[in-house]
């Protein structure tokens, strides 16, 4: 149904992407419109549903079966050979170790010159178009700026401002969005059967990606990892020096790139939990909820001022890391101002 030209937010591309109610929209126009783009670049955050929605607008363009509806029946023979990963006209171009190459480029630009198998639309789908090398970037550009008909490019990436610029300029932009966490938290007990505890804690810890929510609930090591985390800093608190940088060095060894951001993102919201039972009292906010009775006890040991200031601490070593600082020096220095006494 249609409301004075736009498509009605009942109707969606995906009714499993949660949260991302503006993306679905924009291109369910396209699709109600006839207006599809030879170019696509979906960007945003890890873990919010950019593949996910990048297969169903290519279910939809070539869907026998849905009518007047936007989305994909799911049913027809198009549908059952896209989720089997097996349709012919719908490709996925992943990184190949590192980066989307030059070699993958030209792949590409030779079989876009083929007639499509058995569909209207022949739908390419580059994931981490971000990763891709200036060389392949440059190669794509020239199909981008003379696409094939009823071809459409479709580019995912986290990090718009690492793409060729002028690739930038040759799609339509869609923005997805960090997923808010009382969104996930219902998500992961309505659909996905995870226990009221664990939807909180990890609803909170993601981080808007729910992604990362679903992957800390079906594996366990993530959880016993947070809660290591967490005692490994409760322990620190007023110990000697040479002990507290050992620790350091610890998690220096063991801890590295995405699990390093997880675990600082771990301690951040422990230090929040703090603060939330020292101030407001406000126990329906906490996310460690597991750990209540140890956040209680704890928020008594440092004063207000003293928990934003770790707070901050932790920020600025985030900050350091995405930078490109040593790992080694940055937490030497968190874990020196955690562990100091008020």
């Amino acid at each position: 149904m249609q409301r004075g030209g736009l498509v009605d937010p009942a109707e969606i591309l995906h009714e499993g992407i949660v949260g991302q109610a503006f993306a679905q929209r924009m291109l369910a126009n396209m699709i109600r419109r006839e207006m599809i783009p030879h170019a696509a670049l979906l960007w945003g955050p890890a873990g919010v549903g950019k593949l996910s929605l990048a297969k169903s607008f290519a279910a939809a363009l070539n869907c026998t079966g849905r009518g007047d509806s936007v989305s994909a029946c799911g049913s027809c023979s198009s549908c059952r050979l896209l989720a089997s990963g097996n349709h012919p006209d719908v490709r996925v171009v992943e990184p190949d170790r590192r980066n989307i190459g030059i070699d993958q480029i030209r792949d590409t630009i030779e079989a876009v010159s083929y007639r499509s198998y058995s569909s209207k639309w022949k739908v390419w789908i580059f994931r981490h178009a971000d990763l891709m090398t200036e060389q392949a970037a440059n190669s794509l550009l020239k199909i981008l700026e003379d696409p094939p008909s009823n071809t459409v490019f479709i580019l995912t990436a986290q990090n718009l401002y690492s793409i060729l610029p002028t690739v930038v300029s040759r799609c339509r932009l869609v923005r997805l969005s960090l997923v808010p966490q009382e969104t996930i938290e219902h998500l992961l007990l309505t659909r996905h059967g995870v226990s009221k505890e664990q939807a909180r804690i990890q609803s909170y810890l993601c981080g808007g990606s729910v992604g990362a929510a679903l992957e800390a609930c079906s594996d366990q090591s993530l959880d016993e990892g947070r809660l290591a985390a967490i005692q490994s800093i409760r322990d620190l608190a007023g110990k000697p020096t040479w002990e507290v940088l050992a620790a350091a060095a610890h998690v220096n060894e063991t801890t590295k790139g995405l699990a390093l951001d997880r675990f600082l993102h771990i301690l951040s919201y422990w230090y929040r939990d703090l603060l939330i039972c020292r101030t407001v009292q406000d126990m329906d906010r906490v996310a460690n909820i597991d750990m209540l009775d140890e956040a209680r006890a704890d928020s008594q040991r440092y004063s207000v001022a003293g928990l934003i200031r770790r707070l901050r601490y932790i920020f600025e070593a985030q900050r350091q890391l995405a930078a490109n600082a040593s790992a080694g020096l940055v937490l030497d220095r968190l874990y020196l101002a955690l562990s100091a006494l008020d």
